[in-house]
């Protein structure tokens, strides 16, 4: 059982859905939570402690990521195919269909990928990928390739690497505006699921594409709020002016000083914030029994 409020029923795999693991916590109504590239459930866990109280939050683990297994191999898991397995999820479990959506990077692409189909009432997305250039796409791809070959090379050692605070900022500085914040339990597992996802490098090689973007945002007909951090490094803020560009309902868009693309880690009160006022009159109540 989760410690937090509500109830915490953990990973349980739903073959019906792709064998993804899950968690759900809080008492509510339903909000699904969808991590980015490398990530996994439990980067969550800054937002689930202040949202547990007003919604039943389920965060899941993306195919590839932490404890669900990927896409059979004859399927590139890109965006829209990810989103699919989401809606999986959603239907194997009899959640609200639409429902709303937080997003994180990748996490958020999906989200609205989600919304583009009718799937989701609402959107936050924070940080999502998809609106990048071509030379961003390059260079954000070329990190994380950067990032993923050390943290697979110093995976044995990673526990002791970042329990001191000035490794941590050295380690995580490009994703953590405030790496010396985040407490080292909880970053030695983000990096230990980093370096240890199978679906990392074919997830990867799906979006890293030319002319790899979310496709016809124009057609998203459900609120979205936009949350950015100001000084992320993987997903430069000059994106968010194009992303709130193409949004045809586009709620609002925060950028929020002295946050890196791991918004959770370095504002999680601000963000609840943002999640709270985009969905605490928008989420839907669960239409079958607990």
């Amino acid at each position: 059982m989760s410690g937090l409020a509500g109830r915490g029923d953990m990973a349980r795999c739903i073959p019906g859905a792709g064998a993804l693991a899950w968690e759900r916590t809080g008492r509510g109504a339903p909000v699904l939570l969808l991590h980015g590239l490398g990530g996994e459930r439990h980067g969550w866990q800054p937002l689930l402690e202040r949202l547990a109280g007003e919604f039943e939050l389920w965060a899941i683990d993306l195919p590839g990521f932490g404890g669900s297994p990927p896409l059979p191999a004859a399927v590139a898991p890109g965006p829209e195919e990810l989103a699919e397995a989401a809606a999986g999820f959603v239907r194997a479990h009899a959640l609200p269909s639409p429902l709303p959506v937080v997003g994180h990077s990748l996490g958020g692409w999906i989200a609205l990928e989600l919304a583009r189909r009718g799937l989701a009432s609402s959107v936050v997305a924070i940080a999502p990928g998809g609106w990048w250039t071509e030379r961003e796409r390059r260079r954000t791809s070329a990190l994380l390739r950067a990032s993923v070959r050390l943290a697979r090379a110093l995976r044995p050692l990673v526990p002791r690497l970042l329990r001191p605070a000035p490794l941590r900022t050295l380690l995580l500085a490009h994703m953590v505006h405030r790496p010396w914040r985040m407490p080292a339990p909880a970053a030695v597992r983000a990096v230990q699921s980093f370096a240890a996802a199978p679906g990392f490098d074919a997830t990867l090689a799906a979006i890293d594409r030319p002319g790899c973007r979310l496709q016809r945002p124009e057609e998203i007909a459900s609120p979205v709020t936009l949350v950015w951090g100001r000084d992320d490094l993987l997903l430069p803020v000059r994106q968010s002016r194009r992303a709130a560009s193409r949004l045809p309902r586009l709620r609002a868009l925060i950028r929020l000083p002295r946050c890196g693309h791991a918004v959770m880690w370095d504002a999680p009160a601000a963000l609840a914030g943002a999640v709270r006022a985009a969905l605490g009159h928008r989420a839907c109540r669960r239409n079958t029994p607990d």
